[in-house]
């Protein structure tokens, strides 16, 4: 049965990596952790739904409508997509082996549900500012037939005891999942550094 959300999955994930606590292991510094250029910034504070963006961003961003922790990403008041906030009630201890089970996971449903062609690259957790302290950050591209289809962009961090995950889903006009929430593929390179300004300027 195909998965309809990306973000939901891991909670299916998270205790299969052991429990932990605000001192859970993360993954080591990497030279390849992005940083958030210079000149973009965000100061986002979840439990007012306040966000104050910084700098040249091609798109405007805001809180949705309702309660939800998303963010709506719009381009000139044509809705784009979202960015979500999930929060787990439990820590992860080994982020390359609950990366490496969200992959496998994805991978397999995408296999079966959409297309046999269907190959994913994961990759691995590096270590990234999220919230103040820091998190990891993590994603994926899928592939069918060597053709680039969806792309998830995401970050993590323990907090309180629990896992939050910070994630821009974005699939292609021909994917298999039809796009709901999720944004069109061909913006995710132009949001990427957007969401890491957001992950790094978030406080719970």
């Amino acid at each position: 049965m195909l998965r309809r959300s990306l973000i939901l999955l891991p909670i299916l994930l998270v205790a299969a990596c052991g429990r932990g606590g605000d001192g859970a292991v993360v993954a080591a510094p990497d030279p390849t952790t992005t940083q958030t250029p210079a000149a973009l910034t965000a100061t986002v504070d979840w439990a007012a739904r306040t966000i104050t963006v910084d700098g040249d961003v091609p798109f405007d961003v805001s809180f949705c409508d309702g309660e939800a922790p998303l963010l709506c990403i719009t381009d000139d008041g044509t809705h784009l997509g979202v960015l979500e906030l999930a929060t787990f009630p439990e820590a992860v201890t080994d982020f390359d082996a609950w990366a490496s089970s969200f992959y496998d996971s994805i991978a397999a449903d995408r296999t079966v549900g959409c297309d046999p062609t269907y190959a994913l690259d994961g990759e691995k957790p590096v270590a990234a500012p999220f919230a103040g302290a820091l998190g990891v950050r993590y994603g994926f591209v899928g592939q069918t037939e060597g053709r680039p289809v969806e792309r998830v962009l995401g970050y993590a961090i323990n907090d309180a005891g629990g896992l939050r995950l910070l994630v821009a889903n974005a699939l292609a006009d021909d994917a298999c999942l039809a796009r709901e929430s999720e944004l069109p593929l061909d913006v995710i390179d132009d949001v990427a550094p957007l969401l890491a300004a957001i992950a790094e300027g978030s406080r719970f």
